[in-house]
């Protein structure tokens, strides 16, 4: 089955496949670690993760981002009320139902308050793979792998096309996803993401990589592919999206398509984004497809490629990636090192503003 990427222009398009999957050297199911699922931003993540939480011996976080909160330039430990501070950062602990905890150091290190909660929520639930969804884990990888020598990891790809029509349509009501530059970012974030990927996996380590088409279409082969990889037995009511827990994923209009029944696929709706764009998306899609051809996503697009990016567009458009990539650490920096006090001042007019933008668009 083939999904047209839209429009009259001459562009790669994104076949279904089989869940073909690029498993590492090691035998991921003799492995004890976290497991981690990324993607880039509106990759489908949300939606994958519902399905495998389903699974009576699965419990993954929903975006804690706890792993990549402390900035590494402040020290290896993190602050006494770090637990407080990571909660006014995305709301991680109140919507897991998570307590201060009182068997770890007073100043434990990232890693080590990651595993602490990872490990309290899995085993409230009487779940042994326990691990986090995160999308702000696409452009550090490999630095997470450095952090916990024992990550599992789950790729999810997506076509690029149908990511940045789906952040397009985000920035509508969500704030994050109205931010300047966001296809710059998104690009970027493939790029980090796949550099990473093709690393690790020349290292050895245990990643599965997964088609969203593929779990779309193909949702139970996909699914075993999955369940063979964490070393736990299929369960069938991973197939169905009724019944889900979703009371981890924050309010938004952004998030209601992962809280209806089923999943939409993208291709079925108007597209949203400039001629301009898509053919930027392909220019990329030629580079990808050159530089990392043994990766899932690479393997997607098969058809018509255009020239890949000029040197002078992958220098902007790299500044721009970098550029946000770290205005992302000082605003992680800043609430980490704000009074408490201000925090809570400011959370409460952010509420307000989200507020108002769902109205808006309800």
């Amino acid at each position: 089955m083939e999904l047209d990427v839209r429009g009259d222009l001459p562009m790669a398009t994104a076949r279904t496949l089989d869940a073909t999957s690029v498993i590492g050297t090691d035998n991921p199911a003799q492995s004890e670690g976290p497991v981690f699922v990324v993607g880039v931003f509106r990759s489908g993540t949300s939606f994958f993760f519902s399905l495998l939480n389903k699974h009576p011996e699965i419990a993954l976080l929903y975006e804690a981002d706890i792993a990549c909160f402390h900035p590494k330039l402040l020290g290896g430990r993190l602050k006494k009320d770090w637990f407080e501070r990571v909660d006014f950062w995305n709301s991680s602990m109140h919507r897991h139902g998570i307590s201060q905890p009182a068997d770890l150091p007073p100043r434990p290190s990232p890693s080590e308050a990651a595993l602490w909660l990872y490990k309290n929520y899995a085993n409230g639930k009487g779940a042994r793979i326990y691990g986090e969804k995160s999308p702000s884990y696409a452009d550090c990888l490999e630095k997470l792998a450095g952090r916990f020598p024992n990550i599992r990891i789950i790729v999810l790809w997506r076509n690029p096309i149908d990511v940045c029509d789906s952040v397009c349509r985000a920035g509508k009501t969500s704030r994050f996803f109205r931010k300047r530059g966001m296809v710059s970012r998104i690009l970027h974030h493939f790029e980090l993401l796949q550099r990473d990927c093709d690393r690790l996996l020349a290292q050895g380590w245990p990643i599965l990589q997964i088609d969203y088409e593929s779990l779309v279409h193909n949702r139970e082969e996909t699914m075993r592919s999955v369940c063979e990889f964490l070393g736990v037995e299929f369960d069938s009511s991973m197939l169905s999206s009724a019944n889900r827990d979703l009371s981890m994923v924050p309010d938004g209009v952004h998030h209601q398509q992962v809280r209806r029944s089923e999943h939409f696929v993208p291709s079925q709706r108007e597209p949203t984004l400039s001629e301009r764009t898509r053919r930027k998306i392909g220019r990329y899609q030629t580079r990808w497809a050159g530089k990392y051809p043994s990766l899932l996503l690479s393997r997607c697009f098969t058809d018509y490629q255009p020239e890949p990016p000029g040197v002078l567009e992958l220098c902007v458009d790299r500044l721009v990636g970098w550029v946000l990539q770290a205005w992302d650490t000082v605003v992680r920096i800043i609430y980490y090192l704000l009074p408490v006090s201000w925090l809570r001042v400011y959370r409460k007019r952010l509420v307000k503003v989200s507020g108002k933008l769902a109205e808006e668009h309800s």
